[in-house]
């Protein structure tokens, strides 16, 4: 597929194939699939958007990945680890996304009934009063509204 438009950024996620490389009998298995997956996805944008830049989720779960120079990280971990992941990741660019901060949905529960794994809810307040860590390598920052938690009581329409 060609775009005759000039594309950027892809975004790449691989966060949900991480869930499961906490156990030490899938550790070797996860680093290799994780590995494939994201040579895959460079060579796939190389060839079709050769200027293009790639952005994955990144959180410290899934630090092991061989990240290229330039690549952009979208942090999904917390403020506490964030000074750890630029200090290791000194040749990406992130973007920063914490649950702490900057996640809409957190503290409406989820579609089973249950509690918020992200805590209390956000409000405008939470995100502007997220501490700013000064670093070259951060670039910006988004504020995420997952689709399965949206309903009449979380937007106002």
């Amino acid at each position: 597929i060609k775009v005759e438009t000039e594309v950027r950024y892809f975004f790449f996620s691989s966060r949900r194939r991480h869930t499961r490389c906490s156990g030490v009998s899938w550790a070797r298995r996860c680093v290799q699939e994780t590995d494939l997956y994201t040579k895959a996805v460079r060579k796939m944008l190389r060839d079709q958007y050769p200027n293009s830049k790639a952005m994955y989720w990144f959180s410290p779960e899934n630090e092991f990945v061989q990240y290229q120079k330039g690549d952009i990280l979208q942090w999904w971990g917390t403020d506490k680890a964030l000074a750890q992941a630029l200090e290791k990741m000194k040749d990406q660019k992130f973007v920063l996304n914490n649950n702490e901060h900057l996640y809409l949905d957190c503290g409406v529960g989820n579609l089973y009934g249950d509690g918020t794994w992200c805590g209390s809810y956000k409000t405008w307040k939470t995100i502007y009063e997220m501490p700013l860590l000064e670093s070259k390598q951060i670039i910006g920052a988004v504020v995420s509204l997952f689709g399965e938690l949206v309903n009449d009581q979380v937007v106002d329409s």
